[in-house]
């Protein structure tokens, strides 16, 4: 699956924050059905860096994926039989039991990405019973429709701590593992909505703004690493 609109990867666009002008590095698409393409993965050094190395990433890759009931199940059940080890997060307990039931190789967690607690001890149980993780799929989040006079304060404050703190969470619990062990991909799910605008959805869209924001930095920011960031745009 294919999110549409732009995507921008850790070492594809890196500005630069010393006044130097972006190197631009090409690596592959990330591509959230295809574990196999990482087992034999050459590293590229971002930053301006032209060493090249071997990154050796086990047979049996472990991700995360936090589940959009319409589209990721169908993702995690193609992961699971290549071989990958696949944790599925979300909220929605019945989808959860579903997903589990259709392979052995899928472990599911209830989890509220909002609560940073809660994503902390989840991801600790995951590292714990399945063991380091490898790719960050994060693709939870709300969406509803209000025109901006009607939102509620409430629900706009809903939507920050899902949509943009659930991102936040997921990233300070799951890419410093991967920094120390040198080696892993994030996929962030932002939306064209925090781009274009579109009648009532405007507090959706200042969500995925900070969000689509949030993941161009960080591709920013790992670009000297071996880690590889990218960021979808969907809806």
């Amino acid at each position: 699956m294919h999110a549409a609109g732009r995507s921008l990867c850790g070492r594809g666009h890196l500005g630069g924050t010393d006044g130097k002008q972006p190197h631009h590095l090409h690596i592959p698409r990330l591509d959230l059905e295809e574990p196999a393409r990482l087992s034999s993965a050459r590293s590229t050094g971002g930053g301006g860096n032209d060493h090249r190395r071997d990154r050796h990433v086990e047979s049996c890759l472990q991700w995360i994926i936090l589940v959009d009931r319409h589209r990721q199940p169908e993702a995690a059940l193609r992961l699971a039989a290549s071989g990958a080890k696949v944790a599925v997060f979300d909220m929605n307990e019945a989808a959860l039991a579903e997903v589990a039931a259709s392979s052995p190789g899928i472990r599911t967690w209830r989890c509220n990405v909002a609560d940073w607690q809660d994503v902390q001890a989840c991801v600790a149980a995951v590292e714990r019973e399945l063991g380091p993780i490898d790719r960050l799929t994060h693709a939870a989040g709300i969406m509803p429709s209000y025109a901006v006079i009607d939102t509620t304060l409430e629900e706009a404050r809903r939507l920050m701590e899902v949509n943009y703190f659930g991102t936040l969470h997921m990233i300070r619990a799951v890419v410093p593992g991967m920094l120390a062990r040198d080696r892993g991909d994030v996929i962030l799910f932002g939306s064209i909505s925090g781009m274009a605008l579109t009648p009532k959805l405007g507090a959706y869209a200042a969500s995925k703004s900070a969000v689509n924001v949030l993941g161009e930095t960080l591709a920013n920011e790992l670009g000297h690493t071996s880690l590889r960031s990218e960021e979808h745009t969907s809806e």
